[in-house]
């Protein structure tokens, strides 16, 4: 079976593709042990299922190296549903990233996405922040999607009025959370494809460890990916998903 990185239509994410969308979600970590600075490294499994399991059930797995003398975070994307399976994408968030927006006061977010040899074929580049969060997602310096909230006013604000992409349902006094959604580039809000919704998850999770972490928290993530992302998209849309991850 041909593996995400590849350019054949059958990857893990056709998979589960079946489903209709599948979960990023957040291994639980202590919050205690993260108010003493000694905070876990992030891991999520991948897979249909809409809560995290600590059985290896999933279908893919990310997990965080922390690299404190390289300069950013690296992120490693193995097959099935625990650590130490075989790579499939690596994917490195620099620390530093001069701003392309000068209406930003820090620094943009980026997210270099490689191949399981360390090739980069890619990146997420976050390009406008003012208003509206925008990303761009590039294979080979060419830009293949742009990633952001629905916009109303011409563009200028986030629409939260369709949170949860269902417009007029929700408002803006809703607690619900406003998708990303994947656009064709300079695509308007009738051509989304795809998109990534978080899930914020706080409290006792009845985790195995919490009795000795004390109340757990983790985050979710529904991802839907574009219709056309195959391949090396595919890791890309991975590695969007990932930025989003660990910039809300």
């Amino acid at each position: 079976m041909a593996k995400i990185g590849t350019d054949a239509a059958t990857t893990p994410l056709e998979m589960i593709r079946a489903e209709g969308s599948h979960f990023f979600k957040q291994k639980p970590r202590g919050m205690c042990t993260s108010f003493l600075g000694c905070e876990d490294e992030h891991e999520f499994g991948i897979g249909a299922a809409t809560n995290w399991t600590h059985n290896g059930t999933d279908t893919l797995y990310l997990t965080e190296q922390k690299t404190c003398c390289q300069g950013g975070m690296q992120l490693t994307l193995s097959q099935g549903g625990k650590k130490g399976g075989e790579p499939l994408a690596k994917f490195f968030r620099p620390y530093y990233n001069l701003p392309i927006c000068p209406l930003k006061a820090c620094l943009h977010q980026k997210m270099k996405v490689m191949d399981k040899s360390g090739a980069q074929i890619g990146a997420v580049t976050e390009t406008m922040y003012c208003c509206v969060p925008t990303f761009k997602i590039s294979l080979n310096d060419a830009v293949i999607y742009e990633l952001h909230q629905p916009t109303m006013c011409c563009g200028i604000c986030v629409n939260y009025f369709d949170a949860c992409g269902q417009p007029g349902r929700n408002c803006c006094f809703c607690y619900d959370p406003v998708p990303y959604y994947f656009y064709p580039v300079s695509g308007n809000e009738f051509q989304r494809d795809g998109k990534i919704l978080a899930t914020k998850l706080r409290g006792c999770l009845g985790y195995p460890s919490a009795c000795c972490n004390g109340c757990t928290q983790a985050d979710s993530f529904e991802l839907v990916a574009p219709k056309e992302a195959m391949g090396n998209k595919l890791s890309l849309i991975y590695g969007a998903t990932a930025l989003v991850a660990f910039t809300l």
